[in-house]
C-alpha cells in the first residue's frame, strides 16, 4: 500500500528554506585599468615663417661648347654623360694644313730675326762713322730706317706666329669648365666650321631653382634669404640653399615674378628639369611646439593630454613640422603634458601611468628649434 502524497503547503516551505547562490556575498570588482605612457612637455619656440613655391631645377651652367676652328673631325673623345675636367680634350679636328702653317710663321720669326740683326749691326756701323765725320746725315738716318723696318718685320712674325699656333690649339675641341657632357652635336668623318655646335655641357655641382614669387609675397623676398627644399622626384630634401636674384618685373603669362635660387648638389642627385617645393625663409615667429612623436596622424591630428591622471584627446590644427616638432596652431597649451610612447593604447578617459623620457624637450630648449 502506497504512502500517501506529502501536502502541498509543506512542499513549498521546503522550496523556500532551501539556501541559494544568490544569496551569497557580491563578487569583488575588477580593478580598473592603467596605460603606461611616456610623457613630454608642450613648450614655446619659434618657427620659420615662409614663403611658399614650386620651381624646376636646372645646372648652375649650361652651354653649348663649339669648334672654333674648321676642319674634318678625326676624333671623339667624349661620350654623353661623361664626366669631364676643365680642359680635357672632347673632339680633334685634321690639322695638316695648320700645323704646315704653323712651321710656315716659326719660319718666318727667324728671317725677321735674322734681319733685325743685320739691320741692327748696319746701323751700329752707321753710328761709330758720323760720330768720326765719315758718313753723310742722311746715310746714318737710312741706316736708322732699315733698323725700325726690320724690327717692325720681327713684330709682324710674331704675329703670324701667334695666330698659327691658335689655329693648331682651334683644332682640339676642349670642356671649357668642369662638368658632365649633357648632349654631342659630331660624329667622326663630319666636316666643321668655327661656331660649330659640338657638345651640351653642365655643370650640375651647383643646381639652380628658377621660381615665380606671388605679386603678393614678393615685397618679402630679397636676395640672400635661406631656403629648404624637397625634391619629390628623388624623395631629397636639401637645406643650405639661397636667394641669389629677384626679378623686377612679373612674367606677362604667370604675373609672378622670376627669382633664382642656389644650391649645392655635391652627390649629383639633383637633375635638371626636376621639379622642387622650395620654403623661402623670410622670418620667424612664437608658436607652442609639440613633439612629432605625440600627434596621432588621424584626421584630424590629435594628442592626448595628461589631467589628473587620466588620458584627455584633444584635436589639433597644426602648422609646420620643424626639427622634429610640430607647430600646434590650437589645442595644445603651452606647459600641457601630453603622451608620445604608448599613445597607440589611449583613448579619451582612460586612466593612465606617466613616466618622463631622458631626453631634452621643446620647453627646456627652446633654442634648439631656431
Amino acid at each position: 500500500m502506497r504512502s500517501p502524497a506529502p501536502p502541498l503547503m509543506l512542499l513549498c516551505v521546503g522550496l523556500l528554506g532551501c539556501p541559494t547562490d544568490a544569496s551569497k556575498p557580491d563578487a569583488t570588482v575588477a580593478e580598473e585599468r592603467s596605460f603606461t605612457v611616456a610623457v613630454e612637455i608642450a613648450g614655446a619656440g619659434t618657427v620659420a615663417d615662409p614663403v611658399q613655391v614650386t620651381g624646376t631645377i636646372r645646372p648652375k651652367r649650361d652651354v653649348v661648347v663649339a669648334a672654333e676652328g674648321s676642319g674634318r673631325v678625326v676624333e671623339v673623345v667624349a661620350s654623353l654623360g661623361e664626366a669631364v675636367q676643365e680642359g680635357d680634350v672632347l673632339a680633334r679636328l685634321d690639322s695638316v694644313v695648320q700645323r704646315a702653317q704653323l712651321d710656315q710663321a716659326r719660319a718666318g720669326l727667324r728671317e725677321a730675326e735674322a734681319m733685325f740683326a743685320l739691320g741692327e749691326a748696319g746701323f751700329k756701323r752707321e753710328q761709330a762713322l758720323a760720330a768720326g765725320g765719315a758718313t753723310t746725315d742722311q746715310q746714318h738716318f737710312r741706316s736708322g730706317v732699315e733698323l725700325e723696318r726690320s724690327k717692325a718685320g720681327v713684330d709682324a712674325a710674331k704675329a703670324r706666329l701667334v695666330l698659327a699656333e691658335r689655329a693648331v690649339a682651334d683644332a682640339v675641341v676642349r670642356a671649357p669648365f668642369t662638368g658632365t657632357i649633357a648632349s654631342r652635336h659630331i660624329e667622326l668623318g663630319a666636316l666643321v666650321g668655327p661656331g660649330t655646335p659640338a657638345f651640351r655641357l653642365v655643370d650640375l655641382t651647383r643646381a639652380v631653382v628658377s621660381v615665380g614669387i606671388p605679386a603678393r609675397e614678393i615685397t618679402r623676398v630679397e636676395p640672400g634669404q635661406l631656403v629648404g627644399m624637397h625634391v619629390p622626384a628623388v624623395g631629397v630634401d636639401v637645406e643650405g640653399g639661397s636667394v641669389t636674384h629677384v626679378g623686377p618685373e612679373p612674367d606677362r603669362r604667370t604675373r609672378a615674378y622670376p627669382a633664382e635660387i642656389e644650391v649645392a648638389n655635391p652627390g649629383g642627385a639633383l637633375r635638371s628639369g626636376m621639379v622642387a617645393r622650395v620654403d623661402i625663409i623670410v622670418g620667424e615667429r612664437s608658436a607652442v611646439l609639440v613633439p612629432e612623436e605625440a600627434v596621432v596622424d588621424d584626421e584630424p591630428p590629435h594628442v592626448f593630454i595628461l589631467e589628473d591622471g587620466r588620458a584627455r584627446r584633444s584635436d589639433l590644427v597644426l602648422g609646420r613640422l620643424q626639427d622634429g616638432f610640430y607647430e600646434a596652431r590650437s589645442g595644445v597649451e603651452e606647459g600641457d603634458h601630453v603622451a608620445t610612447l604608448g599613445k597607440q593604447h589611449l583613448s579619451d578617459g582612460v586612466k593612465v601611468d606617466p613616466y618622463d623620457l631622458p631626453k631634452t624637450t621643446a620647453a627646456s630648449e627652446p633654442a634648439d628649434l631656431e
